[in-house]
């Protein structure tokens, strides 16, 4: 009886066939296209709801501010319109909006451990801001004073447990604060204050004209300064600033800078850790006694400046003198050209969300996107001008990430595109956080 073949078996065989070296392959499947959301064409649901916004009929405007507070996709059309004249005075849009921005602080809320256990305190700072739940605040508050452990940790390390103990020792009656802090919550316009004591201030911009702020904890986003005309001296604080500082004098406090660091005025740093994503400057002299300083870029000082005690490290050079020749100045830790921030900060990157940019001929370029970027999802392309994102105008680099990183912790984010000779826009969402 002749052999036969199963069915099964035929199958098999000629599977086995076709992925036969030789045999016609199939090509692979083509990426996804991608998800392309303008501010002028919404999808239909939210364009729908929109348009009943503006309607005559109270009770169908109504209707609709509840029917997009339900939707998550449309916080940035609605944050879009809320901008406008007649959105601002829009008191249903602001209702959805509110809502929408209480379901987002819910979620970020929940990601805040984890991304304080990886170093992002500048995003962290971001999502602070549009918190507006007191308990959800100071939830994400307590997550800040990790960072007393990792500075302690570091420092004793490098420069011994003395050192170490410093801003540590200070941090504690601010971390065991409970219900003792004054708080000073306004995310939407800047803060002029005084004198600030047990304090906890979250603020887009805080301006301090008192000579002294003691004891608080600060997260700020666009700009923090003094503007006492003698001196400001920040004592005992953990501070967390998203743009470049200018400092005065900070004692037993922890400082943490998405930017430079300038030490201006007065020009002085007592059993202080100052972390700067950028360099670390003053033109004038300046003492860094009992301090424990990182710059990712350069730390430079003028002469006649010193440390006693201290360690010094930074990824650029390190350029500042000593103070005579004292036991306490040559004991001083010196490390230049650092590959990673020692104190385990990590500050958000354009490459974290699968993007690069550039200037080129004095516009911001997109450089570089990855295929798993939201960028790339959701229409940006390589070449693309980016001229504002958020209603933010976008002019160097350190714009476009800072700006990036804010529309993570807004989930989504407005880009303002010029592709050519044609002006286009593109709401990319950041659902899951950090992706790419």
């Amino acid at each position: 009886m002749p052999n036969r073949a199963t069915p099964g078996l035929v199958l098999l065989l000629g599977a086995c066939a076709v992925g036969a070296p030789g045999a016609a392959r199939s090509d692979p499947p083509e990426a996804p296209k991608a998800t392309v959301r303008t501010l002028d064409a919404p999808p239909e649901e939210i364009a729908r709801h929109l348009r009943d916004l503006t309607h005559a009929d109270v009770e169908r405007r109504k209707a609709a501010a509840a029917a997009l507070a339900k939707l998550d996709d449309a916080e940035p059309y609605l944050r879009h319109y809320r901008g406008t004249e007649e959105g601002k005075a829009d008191g249903f849009a602001g209702d959805a909006l509110d809502a929408l921005s209480a379901g987002r602080a819910a979620r970020n809320v929940k990601r805040a451990p984890a991304w304080a256990k990886a170093g992002r305190y500048d995003l962290l700072v971001d999502v602070s801001l549009y918190v507006q739940d007191p308990k959800q605040a100071d939830e994400v508050a307590e997550e800040f004073f990790r960072l007393k452990h990792a500075a302690e940790a570091v420092t004793s390390k490098y420069a011994g447990r003395k050192l170490a103990n410093g801003p540590a020792e200070s941090m504690k009656g601010l971390a065991n604060y409970g219900q003792r802090l004054h708080r000073v919550h306004e995310t939407s316009r800047p803060v002029v204050r005084g004198m600030t004591v047990f304090g906890f201030i979250r603020a887009e911009s805080f301006e301090m004209n008192a000579p002294s702020t003691q004891g608080c904890l600060v997260l700020t986003r666009n700009q923090l300064k003094g503007t006492h005309p003698q001196l400001c001296e920040w004592s005992h604080c953990l501070i967390v600033h998203n743009s470049d500082l200018q400092l005065d004098w900070p004692g037993s406090s922890l400082i943490v800078c998405d930017g430079d660091v300038e030490f201006v005025n007065f020009a002085k740093a007592e059993r202080c850790t100052v972390i700067a994503r950028g360099s670390i400057r003053s033109d004038k002299h300046i003492g860094f006694h009992q301090s424990s300083l990182y710059a990712g870029g350069d730390i430079v000082a003028k002469e006649g400046s010193g440390t006693t005690q201290g360690a010094l490290f930074a990824g650029g050079k390190i350029d500042v003198p000593r103070l005579g020749d004292s036991k306490d100045s040559k004991d001083r830790v010196e490390k230049a050209g650092v590959a990673e921030n020692p104190y385990g900060v990590r500050f958000f990157e354009t490459a974290d969300v699968g993007a690069e940019a550039a200037v080129k001929g004095e516009v911001l370029t997109v450089t570089t996107l990855t295929p798993g970027s939201p960028l790339t999802k959701y229409g940006v392309e390589v070449g693309d001008v980016v001229t504002r994102v958020n209603d933010k105008p976008i002019k160097t680099a350190q714009d476009f990430r800072r700006e990036l990183r804010h529309s993570v912790a807004l989930e989504a984010g407005i880009f303002h595109l010029r592709r050519g000779k044609e002006a286009l826009t593109r709401v990319v969402y950041f659902r899951n956080g950090l992706e790419k």
